[in-house]
C-alpha cells in the first residue's frame, strides 16, 4: 500500500503526504518528538496510508497517519484549524479507502470526551479493550 495523501486548498485529495511530512507529524505526536521515533514515521508515511488537509501555505494542518497494524494513529490538527471538520473528512475518506480496499483497520485516540462524540459523530464505537504499544528497535 503507498496511498498518502493530503485535501488540496479545493478539497479534493491528492497523492502527497510522504516521508517529507515526518517533522510536523513528529512534533506533534505525543510518542514523538525524538530520534528513534522520528524514523518510526517516516517509515509509516513511505508504506502506510496518510491522510490530511493543507493549510493556504501549503503545510499540513489536520492528518492520520496509518500504523503497521492497520491502526489510524498520530491524528492531529493544529489548533487554529480545529472545529472546521477537518478530521472528520480525513475520517470518513479513511474508512471509504479501507472499505473499498477490504482492509481491516481502527483508529486509536486518547478516551477524553471529545474525542469520543468525535467517533461517534462519524458512526464508530469504542472498543471495550485495553492498549498494547510497540516497540521500535533499531
Amino acid at each position: 500500500i503507498n496511498a498518502h495523501s493530503f485535501v488540496d486548498r479545493k478539497g479534493s485529495f491528492q497523492n502527497i503526504l510522504d516521508a517529507f511530512h515526518v517533522g510536523p507529524v513528529n512534533e506533534q505526536w505525543n510518542f514523538g518528538k525524538n530520534e528513534r521515533n522520528l524514523k518510526y514515521i517516516e517509515c509509516c508515511l513511505q508504506n502506510f496510508p496518510g491522510f490530511g488537509v493543507l493549510g493556504p501555505e501549503g503545510d499540513p494542518i489536520s492528518w492520520i497517519v496509518m500504523e503497521q497494524s492497520c491502526e489510524m494513529r498520530m491524528g492531529y490538527t493544529v489548533p487554529k484549524y480545529r472545529d472546521k471538520g477537518y478530521m472528520k473528512k480525513i475520517s470518513f475518506h479513511f474508512i471509504k479507502y479501507f472499505i473499498q480496499k477490504k482492509m481491516p483497520f481502527y483508529f486509536h485516540v486518547s478516551r477524553d470526551e471529545e474525542n469520543l462524540q468525535a467517533l461517534g459523530s462519524i458512526g464508530l464505537k469504542a472498543a471495550p479493550c485495553g492498549w498494547h504499544q510497540w516497540e521500535t528497535h533499531s
